[in-house]
């Protein structure tokens, strides 16, 4: 049974198996990226820079977010960013 159906009661569930899948589509060699630029963000702290591949807008309260992904000590973990356009 696919990870994505294995408990349709549980929303956090399938939130996450579809981050994974996600992830796990990202980074494979044949399709195609999901980055659309890539930032210099302010992060984990201030005056602190990481690299982030800016992956989607998304509009959260009336305001646009960038979506960005900064990975971490290896490629496929990371931390998703909303940052104010």
């Amino acid at each position: 049974m696919p990870l994505d159906r294995a408990d349709p009661v549980d929303p956090g569930y399938g939130r996450c198996t579809r981050t994974i899948k996600q992830l796990t589509n990202a980074f494979s060699p044949t399709a195609p990226s999901p980055f659309k630029e890539v930032l210099l963000v302010e992060y984990p702290k201030d005056g602190s820079y990481a690299l982030g591949f800016r992956t989607m807008t998304v509009e959260e309260g009336g305001r646009r977010l960038a979506v960005v992904y900064v990975p971490t000590n290896h490629l496929y973990l990371g931390e998703v960013l909303f940052i104010p356009e």
